[in-house]
């Protein structure tokens, strides 16, 4: 019954943003027991596929963690307008190891902002589920990546639930976001990956 309301509630959301509700899968692990739906013709990829898998035209920066994601699905490289849109995803990531709770949700693993902040997070439900909600940047010689973060410490495990989208050509003098912002396929992809976020179930 629960999978088939995820699927009910990622098409709905789909028509509520006017979109053709495209034909979906079902992700669901039975160690990690979660699930989320997705767009069939989205490449999801898990295990050695992700370590395969090179997305994005900077391997520095890519879209899946390689040593957390326990599951990823691009976002499609199909029709894009803008030159400078590199690669999205949506993935959960186990960052569990070596990490206590109060480390988890206050993302001591994340660099400080410039200027030695901490990291900005706060409250998020997702289907009942709270999480810690904190977006972060990165950059490398010309190339950015965003990246939104929603995390819960689960059943003595770290979860992470992220949206990266990566962009090239970004100038220092304009921030990552500002250049989401301006990037059409950046909120297209950052639209459609918010769907599959919003469909993401963990067992209690």
């Amino acid at each position: 019954m629960a999978k088939l309301s995820l699927l009910f509630l990622l098409l709905g959301s789909l028509y509520a943003v006017g979109q053709n509700p495209p034909s979906l899968d079902l992700y669901a692990s039975a160690t990690h027991h979660f699930s989320f739906a997705y767009p069939a013709s989205y490449e999801l990829l898990e295990g050695e596929g992700i370590l395969k898998r090179t997305q994005g035209k900077r391997v520095g920066i890519p879209v899946c963690d390689l040593l957390t994601a326990i599951a990823c699905v691009i976002y499609p490289g199909d029709n894009l307008q803008d030159p400078s849109f590199e690669a999205a995803a949506f993935s959960v990531n186990d960052i569990s190891k070596g990490v206590a709770e109060q480390d988890c949700l206050g993302f001591a693993d994340q660099l400080p902002r410039p200027g030695g902040e901490d990291l900005a997070t706060e409250p998020v439900g997702l289907n009942g589920q709270l999480f810690r909600y904190a977006s972060t940047t990165t950059t490398l010689a010309g190339h950015a990546q965003f990246a939104e973060r929603y995390r819960s410490f689960h059943s003595g495990r770290c979860y992470e639930l992220r949206i990266a989208i990566s962009l090239s050509d970004v100038s220092s003098a304009l921030s990552p976001s500002k250049k989401l912002l301006d990037n059409e396929d950046a909120k297209k992809a950052h639209r459609s990956l918010e769907l599959i976020l919003s469909s993401f179930v963990i067992a209690n």
